[in-house]
């Protein structure tokens, strides 16, 4: 085979693949894990009848992986990873992470099927869970613990790390939920328009780095 079919074959498998993850996305979404079967997604793919096997190994595997793979276009391992490697001081770094996160929570389009199904399985846990933890939130958990320490100085196992990580998620967490559908109407004055997230996003980040400068100071006063 030439090299140039084995590279359109590769090709259509990557987008197959991610055909695949889409429906089943929209799917799973509208009818629940339970109530969806591999021939409602491939034929809604347009593929095979055994793709979802051949790209997943089973329907339930294909539900690990999409779980994954909403989390990861949240916000990825790697950018996390680059952002909070940066050779600058750690407060600017998790200033920059604050300010990535936000933008994309901020500026994403309305709520999509991958996050409604993310948020379900956050909120009612399957036993797909486990490996949604493993492989994308212990990860990504262990980058924001590790850069939250060094901004307040403290070994990344003292207790007031793991309080001010939790601090630190949480608001990521009420714009995940409420995304931009909810949040207007609990907040009807807040700017969510394109020209207005960049000062929402300094907001935040002047609160979050204030918080953790005082919980520094705090902590530090009293062990000393």
């Amino acid at each position: 085979m030439h090299e140039t079919e084995k590279r359109r074959r590769r090709d259509d498998g990557i987008t197959t693949r991610r055909l695949l993850l889409d429906e089943a996305a929209r799917i799973f979404s509208e009818k629940g894990v339970g109530r969806t079967t591999s021939k409602e997604i491939t034929a809604a793919a347009g593929t095979n009848t055994a793709a979802v096997n051949y790209y997943f190994g089973s329907i339930g595997k294909l539900y690990e992986e999409l779980l994954v793979d909403a989390h990861d276009r949240l916000v990825s391992l790697d950018r996390l990873t680059a952002v909070a490697s940066l050779d600058i001081p750690p407060q600017q770094r998790l200033a920059r992470l604050i300010e990535m996160v936000s933008t994309i929570l901020l500026a994403s389009p309305g709520e999509t099927a991958s996050i409604r199904l993310l948020m379900r399985e956050i909120f009612s846990p399957s036993p797909a869970f486990e490996v949604l933890r493993q492989r994308a939130i212990l990860p990504k958990k262990r980058v924001v613990t590790n850069l939250v320490a060094e901004t307040l100085d403290l070994p990344p196992e003292h207790p007031a790390v793991a309080s001010a990580t939790i601090a630190c998620i949480g608001p990521f967490l009420m714009l995940l939920i409420g995304e931009k559908t909810v949040i207007p109407t609990l907040f009807p004055n807040l700017g969510l328009s394109r020209d207005e997230l960049p000062q929402l996003t300094r907001s935040i980040t002047t609160f979050m780095l204030g918080g953790l400068k005082a919980l520094a100071d705090e902590t530090h006063t009293t062990s000393g």
